[in-house]
C-alpha cells in the first residue's frame, strides 16, 4: 500500500498510521489564499507528498471545488533536472535574508483594501510586484496584485490600463490554472470589458493611471 511506504516523522510519538497523516497530508487550498494552510479538508497524495516544500516554490496548486481535485501546474520554467517544489503555507511570512522584502509584501496585501486613493493604491501594488519579483515569487503570488491593480484602474474609470492589469491576471491564471479554467475565463472577460465591472468608475475622480508594464 503506497500509503504505508511514505515518511513518518512522528516515529514513537504518535500512532503509526496517525504520523503518516501527520506528515503527508496536503491541506487542499491555494497558495494565494492565506488561510489555504487551515482548510479543514486534507487529503493524502502519494506522489505529491514525496515534493519538498520551498520558500521560492516552482509549482502552483490549488484545490477545484467542483471537481474534488488537487490540482497542479508549473509556475515557470522548470529545467531538466531541477527539483519539483511546493509551498504547503504562505511564502510571504519573514525569513531572515529577505524579512524585510516579505514583511513589506505581506504589509502591503493586508492593507490594499484601506487605500482610498487608486493612485496610491496602485503604487503600493506596483511596489509589491517588485519586491515580489526580487524573492523570486512573482510567479505564485503575483495574481492577487494584478486583480487589486485593475480594481484600482477600474475605480478611476481608467479603462485601458485596467484592461491591461485584468490581461495580466489572465496570463497567471493559464499558466497556473489553464486557459479553460473559471477563473481564466472571468479574467478574459474582465480584460475585453472593463467598463462592465461594478467598481468602474466609481472612484472619487476619473483620471488616467498606468498598466502593469511600468514597476
Amino acid at each position: 500500500m503506497r500509503f504505508l511506504s511514505l515518511a513518518n516523522s512522528w516515529k514513537g510519538v504518535q500512532h503509526p498510521l496517525v504520523g503518516l497523516w501527520l506528515t503527508n497530508a496536503i491541506p487542499c487550498g491555494t497558495p494565494d489564499d492565506p488561510h489555504g494552510d487551515k482548510t479543514e479538508v486534507e487529503g493524502i497524495f502519494p506522489a505529491i507528498a514525496r515534493l519538498n516544500a520551498s520558500c521560492c516554490p516552482n509549482l502552483y496548486h490549488w484545490w477545484d471545488a467542483a471537481t474534488q481535485r488537487l490540482y497542479f501546474r508549473a509556475a515557470r520554467d522548470i529545467a531538466i533536472g531541477e527539483e519539483l517544489c511546493m509551498t504547503y503555507m504562505d511564502a510571504l511570512l519573514p525569513r531572515h535574508d529577505s524579512d524585510y522584502r516579505r514583511s513589506t509584501i505581506a504589509r502591503i496585501r493586508s492593507q490594499l483594501l484601506e487605500y482610498n486613493d487608486p493612485s496610491y493604491g496602485l503604487h503600493k501594488v506596483r511596489m509589491a510586484l517588485r519586491l515580489l519579483d526580487e524573492e523570486g515569487l512573482l510567479e505564485v503570488y503575483g495574481n492577487p496584485f494584478y486583480a487589486n491593480g485593475f480594481e484600482f484602474c477600474a475605480l478611476a474609470g481608467d479603462a485601458e490600463s485596467a484592461s491591461a492589469w485584468a490581461g495580466k491576471a489572465w496570463e497567471f491564471e493559464c499558466v497556473t490554472k489553464g486557459p479553460d479554467s473559471e477563473s481564466a475565463q472571468e479574467w478574459e472577460q474582465r480584460a475585453e470589458h472593463p467598463q462592465r465591472s461594478p467598481l468602474f468608475g466609481t472612484g472619487p475622480r476619473k483620471y488616467t493611471l498606468q498598466g502593469p508594464d511600468v514597476w
